[in-house]
């Protein structure tokens, strides 16, 4: 990693943790002290009832999930009137770092530096990510996620250092273990495999990586005692598919697409139409 982007990289991570805690300022001045996200007060409280140990493994809606776990060791030990900040600052910090590394990965692989930047910044700029996500830390998995498309997407064109290939493996177990939905990172790490994007080294240890993480998600999916509810079927498909245009347009305030079917047996409307085009791309 060129010595010249960690300058670059830190600013656009400090950018990141202060429009991530500014947008929260700015919606409630007294919000960075008072307000504790769901979770993740519940997180601090479950650490000093039963252990860390016992709560980093216990599964919330029938999965792990590891990081948010992990914070909450740490703020734990903290007085209860402080968690509110420290959970934010937290967050804040989460939001800096995946800016940070958003910002060298795509950098390393050759993108220019305003794209670079913009890229790193997507998470705490973009709308359809709400303050109750980007500044929850129990919504990290979507920093987690994020980080590690980008890490997959991206691998650049010089040769990964084992030290590389071993921070990306933790990554992506940590994303595993967190979110199980990292199994579609997996599937990634498979297209980039086939199209000789990754080395066979990389490859093997990331999908390991990913693996582990997944197999410690089923095993506590398959003994939670409420198990999470699942609903696949043509109807969640549909409903994913459609979100997609939805998403999109939420860079243009204001604009939305409206649904028209045509009398088929599945319906088909505009977004939907678009959101196969986008999946398919």
């Amino acid at each position: 990693m060129s010595a010249r982007r960690w300058p670059t990289s830190i600013a656009v991570g400090v950018v990141a943790f202060v429009l991530s805690l500014g947008r929260l300022w700015l919606g409630n001045h007294d919000a960075l002290t008072q307000v504790v996200w769901a979770e993740d007060g519940l997180f601090p409280l479950c650490v000093r009832k039963a252990g860390f140990i016992t709560c980093l493994v216990d599964p919330f809606a029938g999965y792990l999930l590891a990081l948010p776990r992990l914070i909450a060791g740490v703020i734990a030990a903290l007085p209860p009137s402080t968690w509110a900040l420290a959970t934010n600052l937290a967050a804040g910090l989460l939001a800096g770092l995946a800016g940070a590394f958003g910002y060298l990965i795509v950098r390393r692989a050759g993108l220019g530096p305003v794209v670079s930047v913009t890229v790193g910044l997507l998470p705490v700029i973009v709308p359809v990510v709400g303050l109750e996500a980007i500044n929850a830390l129990g919504s990290s998995y979507m920093l987690l996620l994020y980080v590690s498309t980008l890490l997959v997407a991206f691998p650049g064109r010089s040769r990964l250092s084992t030290a590389l290939v071993v921070a990306g493996g933790a990554l992506l177990l940590l994303t595993a273990l967190t979110i199980p939905t990292a199994v579609v990172v997996g599937l990634a790490v498979v297209v980039q495999a086939a199209r000789g994007a990754l080395p066979r080294r990389v490859w093997v240890t990331w999908l390991v990586a990913i693996g582990l993480g997944l197999l410690a998600q089923a095993w506590t999916a398959t003994h939670a005692a409420i198990p999470r509810a699942m609903h696949p079927g043509v109807d969640t498909v549909r409903a994913w598919i459609d979100g997609i245009p939805a998403t999109a347009l939420t860079y243009v305030p204001g604009l939305e697409l409206h649904d028209y079917t045509f009398g088929l047996v599945f319906p088909i409307t505009p977004s939907m139409g678009i959101g196969v085009l986008c999946a398919a791309a």
